[in-house]
């Protein structure tokens, strides 16, 4: 899945090592939320993370970087890993600026299948990432189906490397 191991990654290069959590694992009282919506010609929809305060101590120190600047950022990476790896698909989605606010828990009904969630822990701190989209039923089954696209660029590489698509 596309989205564990984006968020693995991404973590694991700022130093924090996740652990799936199950869905009742985590509910934090005080933390922050960042969100960045997403939109193409199929699909519209948003990308965010919960962190809460705990978990935000276990990133490295930044002077002036609060939790709600880690939120951002860290949302804003995400969605980019994921972008990319929706390019691979052929699927082009524009990205917004991300949005935070200190704690408020996002409340997405997972009945749809535009509607995602995976809760994380480290060192006992929780992390929640969630999205959702509108978006025919035949984009998810292609995405889901689809063999990843082998298409080349310039290296040579068949996936797109780090910091290689510029979208901002």
């Amino acid at each position: 899945m596309k989205t564990v191991l984006s968020t693995r990654e991404l973590f694991a290069g700022w130093g924090v090592e996740l652990d799936e959590a199950p869905a009742s694992a985590i509910d934090a009282d005080s933390g922050v939320c960042a969100v960045v919506e997403v939109s193409s010609d199929c699909l519209d929809g948003a990308i965010g993370i919960e962190l809460s305060d705990d978990f935000v101590a276990l990133l490295p120190p930044i002077d002036g970087c609060t939790g709600r600047h880690w939120a951002k950022e860290l949302v804003n990476q995400l969605t980019g890993r994921l972008r990319n790896a929706l390019l691979l698909d052929g699927i082009d989605v524009d990205m917004s600026v991300p949005t935070s606010l200190h704690f408020a828990r996002v409340n997405i009904p997972q009945r749809d299948w535009g509607a995602f969630e995976v809760k994380y822990t480290s060192a006992g701190a929780g992390l929640r990432v969630f999205m959702e989209f509108d978006a025919p039923d035949s984009l998810f089954e292609v995405a889901s189906s689809h063999a990843p696209n082998t298409r080349t660029h310039a290296q040579g590489e068949s996936q797109l490397l780090e910091g290689e698509a510029i979208f901002f």
